[in-house]
């Protein structure tokens, strides 16, 4: 036994308003109340690099979406800031005037331990921010900042050492700096522009992130973004990637299908695209695999159950059954023949409705002598409407009522060793596993994209011949 990969490409489109509302609920400013600069450059009064610089503040932020697609604004409500910088150091040349003689000296100092403590600080920040696809990434930039409002500062170091007055010619060099709107502005902007940088690449990392789900024992999915793609006409945006199923198989060769999206592809909402062809080839793997069938006791069927507690029902329906005490729980196994045969037929209300036609097989044993052996053994072709379905971020499968016609056969070992009264009502059993059928659910996890306080999770199903959608909504957390 190995592992067989079922592959296909996916398409997870974003519609614009989803992907306006994720933007804006993500904002990347919300977090920002600190933020570190490596180095500093300044000339006056001495050529010195200010390096280790961390501010620290409170900080409200809000960020909108304009009308334009990939453009928003965005406002920070700075107060309270505190900069601590780690190390100053000067290099430079200086020319000293000696009477009428020049002379150039060398010059060197060294600062550690400088904190800069805003008072009555309060500063109002507004700026836009674009986003856009490059190399299948999404990259947002800062494209204008606007500063009102000014800080003040007092300013203490732990030590200097360099030439007379160094130390107090340098703090008031950066106290000037800090306090001019342009050069705090340019700090800021290094800042956020930092911000935005690490916001980036978490979105892409939460968005382009691997999303798994179990189908059951020995089947697993998973979908693999690889790329995203902004339309700034449509304002869609588009998460490409590959769906795989893996199957533990006897089988050693993968499978891939090609699903092209094409001009003519319609969707009008976001959420997860995979065609009916690699549905269909994943049925037919998991069939050849013997994933396709279901196992259930006697008394997990209420109608067989109350078959099995009435010796009067079981005179006119079953005679062998009187053989067996009340309550026995004969055991079945239900499997199809071949692999079944799917047709999309129809959407309604956020359920997409298939139709499927096989031959089932309904093997069923009996205990005795405290194990189960064979029993007998059902058939029929079915035809049955099967409908798909969202609640609760799962996916739920369920049945109308199938069209079956079963023959009943013995085992003959059975026949052999207990020669059993061998009459039975096959119409009777025929309308109870009919009624089984349909109150049979089965359900799944899944897949959902989770973007810091929201997350895009499954709503509904709708389906073309050619593919099938789960529509997704952002849902806050």
């Amino acid at each position: 036994m190995a592992d067989v990969f079922v592959r296909s490409p996916f398409y997870f489109p974003i519609s614009p308003a989803d992907y306006k509302q994720v933007l804006e609920k993500y904002d990347p400013l919300k977090d920002l109340n600190s933020t570190h600069i490596d180095t500093i450059h300044i000339t006056q009064p001495y050529k010195t690099s200010i390096s280790g610089v961390d501010f620290s503040f409170d900080a409200v932020s809000r960020v909108v979406a304009k009308e334009q697609v990939g453009q928003f604004s965005f406002s920070i409500d700075v107060n309270g800031v505190n900069a601590n910088i780690n190390h100053i150091v000067t290099d430079d040349v200086i020319s000293i005037q000696s009477g009428v003689v020049f002379i150039t000296a060398k010059l060197n100092g060294q600062c550690s331990g400088m904190q800069l403590q805003g008072t009555n600080s309060s500063l109002k920040i507004n700026g836009s921010l674009s986003a856009n696809t490059v190399g299948g990434r999404l990259v947002f930039q800062i494209n204008d900042l606007n500063l009102t409002g000014q800080a003040q500062w007092d300013i203490s170091t732990q030590s200097c050492d360099g030439p007379q007055n160094y130390q107090a010619k340098l703090e008031a060099a950066i106290l000037e700096m800090m306090s001019s709107n342009e050069s705090v502005k340019g700090l800021i902007m290094q800042s956020l522009n930092s911000a935005v940088n690490t916001m980036s690449d978490k979105i892409n990392s939460q968005i382009l992130n691997v999303m798994t789900s179990k189908v059951m024992n020995g089947v697993d999915l998973a979908l693999t973004p690889h790329v995203m793609d902004l339309d700034h006409a449509s304002g869609w945006l588009m998460v490409q990637g590959e769906v795989t199923a893996k199957l533990v198989s006897s089988s050693h060769q993968d499978v891939f299908v090609e699903a092209p999206l094409t001009e003519n592809d319609d969707f009008t909402s976001s959420g997860l695209l995979v065609s009916q062809e690699y549905m269909l080839a994943v049925v037919k793997h998991m069939h050849e695999q013997s994933y396709i069938k279901y196992g259930f006791m006697a008394q997990d069927i209420k109608s067989l159950s109350s078959l099995l507690n009435n010796r009067l029902y079981q005179f006119f329906l079953w005679a062998d059954l009187r053989n067996f005490e009340k309550n026995t729980n004969f055991s079945f196994l239900a499997k199809a023949k071949d692999a079944p045969k799917l047709k999309f037929v129809s959407n309604d209300k956020g359920f997409v409705w298939y139709n499927i036609q096989d031959q089932v097989s309904v093997d069923m044993n009996a205990p005795k002598n405290n194990q189960m052996i064979p029993y007998m053994n059902f058939q029929s072709p079915v035809d049955v409407n099967s409908w798909l379905g969202v609640s609760g971020g799962r996916l739920f499968l369920g049945f109308a009522e199938p069209k079956m016609n079963l023959k009943a056969d013995w085992d003959e070992s059975y026949i052999q060793k207990f020669n059993p009264l061998k009459y039975i009502s096959t119409s009777f059993f025929n309308g109870k596993i009919k009624k089984a059928v349909k109150d049979y659910q089965y359900n799944m996890a899944l897949p959902k994209m989770d973007l810091n306080s929201m997350s895009l999770q499954a709503q509904s199903f709708k389906a073309s011949n050619k593919w099938l959608q789960v529509t997704y909504k952002p849902v806050a957390k």
